[in-house]
């Protein structure tokens, strides 16, 4: 069976283990509450290198840890 690369993003465990709201991330990285509402349920299909940027900064994270890709079967 084959398989096909899937990206999500690991926001929504990210915060919750740093005890962050989503609306406080976006107070602090003063970006748009629904944009980041978007990354942390994963209901994004572009990702946008200024809001990753910020994230990074203030949660003191690495990108690898807010993408992350997986292989899956194929339906």
């Amino acid at each position: 069976m084959k398989k096909r690369t899937v990206i999500y993003c690991n926001l929504k465990e990210l915060l919750l283990n740093k005890d962050i709201s989503i609306r406080q991330l976006s107070q602090e990285i003063n970006e748009p509450f629904e944009s980041i509402r978007r990354l942390h349920n994963n209901d994004t299909t572009r990702y946008s290198k200024q809001i990753l940027e910020k994230i990074c900064d203030y949660l003191d994270v690495q990108i690898e840890d807010i993408l992350k890709i997986e292989k899956i079967n194929r339906d």
